[in-house]
């Protein structure tokens, strides 16, 4: 709003009186130091409030059980994961309020030091003067008038022309003062808004930072093994100690020893009887699972770079780079088997921009100690997903350059003035051929015009149904199973033919089900 254009507050003089006008401005100035340090104190107890937080749980990360000495067993790592959460939260905690003391608490408590401030000041004294004289000289020419002809004419004549030079003072320089108290009572109004909103961001960020933190405790709860807590404790339990001979077999041992006086001898005439109980049928033995994969990446050619995790990931043949041998018992858990980089088209936009859903549209508006932005963004028309394309954990991001106060939004967004920015997380967007837009109003500090930055926009896909999508990289493992001469050779035989003989044994690709998601990298507009 441009100064010379406020009137309100001037235009409340024709209804006051002069010492009723000074009176108000008054009032209004101690009501302005007085709101600004009643919220400096609330947002000092809420400081205190963090701080004393950061202490019990610093004091909770300190706790003498669990210990060193505890056997927790499989629940070891999660329980230090547990323990650094809380030491964790202590930081983010402890962060939040030194922000909050620093980044708001302080701006209004200073306040009161600021130069437009302590001009009004001693404004409001003048005001205070020129009220006083002004009533002074009504006073003195209502007496004299009173008087009427026993007046001295010169006397009559010096007051009026002291109440004239009065009036036409304070009707020149009152609503001049009035004027600047608005000025002042905006700028008041507008920076309560801005730290208000700061630390409102700043809550945002604390809770999010907590969030972050619990789900990284919670994946790490996720992955506790019941089986592997029962695998540690046998092995503790029996590591060292040979196996016990069966009951039965010692029984016999002594038997034999007993009855040495009486020895047998065997007759060889005779044959000995039939132990049915020893004789059994012929049965394979069950296959056990296999410790070892081996899988083949389809499209290894479009790949420019690929890193194996040599823990568990090995090539099978320097004649076969696109084969490798997974170790599965590495597989309990989620784990990063490669990393890889593939061809692009490089100077060939077209081809880049079939895997871009996302098109952006800014629109700079400066409006001098304003920056105005329009952003319309939409399904982009040379991508070629199946529409309409749902986007997840939308964010839009928008930079700018120079000092701010403040910044409107529709829909609402954060704004961060330290780091010249202001953000939208949308959750999940739906993109069509339909333009949605996101309207954006920078306001400068004083004497500053904010320029404008980028635009950069993140975004997740989950990738569904047969949609083209990403890399075209695929896995195959490969699987064995009897060829149809071993089945067809003899199906009564007792042994599997294919076992005997692997050259019976068919090797076939399997491809295996992948879950794809894409995350944006550097996504920008300028």
């Amino acid at each position: 709003m441009d100064e010379t254009a406020r009137t309100e507050y001037p235009a409340m003089l024709a209804h006051l009186q002069p010492g009723q006008a000074v009176q108000t401005l008054n009032d209004r100035m101690k009501r302005i130091n007085k709101i600004n340090l009643e919220i400096a104190d609330w947002l000092q107890e809420r400081r205190r409030v963090e701080e004393q937080y950061v202490q019990g749980m610093r004091k909770l990360a300190q706790f003498k059980v669990p210990n060193a000495q505890s056997e927790l067993g499989v629940f070891q790592l999660p329980w230090s994961r547990i323990i650094e959460s809380v030491e964790r939260l202590a930081q983010s905690h402890q962060l939040f309020a030194d922000r909050v003391g620093n980044d708001v608490e302080q701006p209004l408590r200073n306040f009161h030091q600021r130069q437009d401030v302590t001009n009004m000041t001693n404004i409001s004294n003048n005001l205070t003067t020129m009220a006083r004289e002004l009533d002074e000289a009504r006073d003195r020419s209502d007496k004299l008038t009173k008087k009427g002809g026993k007046a001295s004419a010169q006397k009559v004549d010096a007051a009026s022309s002291k109440l004239e030079a009065a009036t036409q003072q304070w009707e020149s320089q009152a609503p001049f003062i009035f004027e600047t108290l608005q000025v002042l009572d905006e700028s008041r109004v507008d920076l309560l808004r801005d730290l208000l909103t700061q630390f409102q961001t700043h809550e945002s960020d604390r809770a999010q930072r907590d969030t972050d933190i619990a789900v990284e405790t919670l994946a790490m709860m996720l992955e506790i093994s019941t089986e592997r807590e029962v695998q540690a404790f046998v092995q503790k339990v029996t590591a060292g100690k040979a196996q016990l001979p069966p009951r039965t077999a010692t029984r016999r041992s002594a038997v034999s020893q007993n009855s040495g006086s009486v020895p047998s001898t065997p007759n060889p005439t005779q044959p000995p009887p039939d132990d049915d109980v020893s004789e059994h049928n012929s049965l394979p033995n069950n296959e056990g699972k296999p410790a070892h994969e081996i899988i083949r990446i389809n499209n290894f050619a479009n790949l420019e770079r690929i890193g194996p995790n040599r823990i568990f990931v090995h090539n099978t043949s320097p004649d076969q780079p696109d084969q490798f041998s997974l170790d599965v018992s590495h597989l309990s858990r989620t784990a990063t088997a490669f990393s890889y980089r593939v061809f692009s088209e490089e100077g060939e936009a077209a081809s880049l921009a079939r895997h871009a859903p996302l098109l952006i549209t800014p629109a700079w508006k400066p409006q001098g100690d304003k920056l105005g932005l329009l952003l319309q963004y939409q399904l982009n028309p040379e991508c070629k997903w199946t529409a309409p394309v749902t986007l997840h954990n939308v964010v839009f991001v928008v930079s700018y350059e120079g000092r701010a106060t403040g910044a409107q939004t529709k829909p609402t967004g954060t704004h961060l003035k330290d780091k010249h920015l202001v953000y939208w997380r949308l959750g999940d967007v739906t993109l069509t051929d339909a333009v949605q837009k996101i309207v954006c109003r920078i306001v400068g500090a004083d004497g500053v015009e904010p320029q404008p930055g980028h635009v950069e926009a993140r975004w997740e896909y989950a990738v569904t149904g047969n949609d083209a999508v990403g890399s075209g990289i695929s896995i195959s493992r490969l699987e064995a199973s009897p060829s149809k001469e071993a089945v067809e050779s003899d199906p009564f035989a007792d042994e599997n033919p294919a076992s005997s003989n692997p050259s019976l044994v068919e090797q076939t690709w399997v491809d295996v089900p992948v879950t794809r998601k894409l995350v944006s990298g550097k996504y920008e507009a300028k």
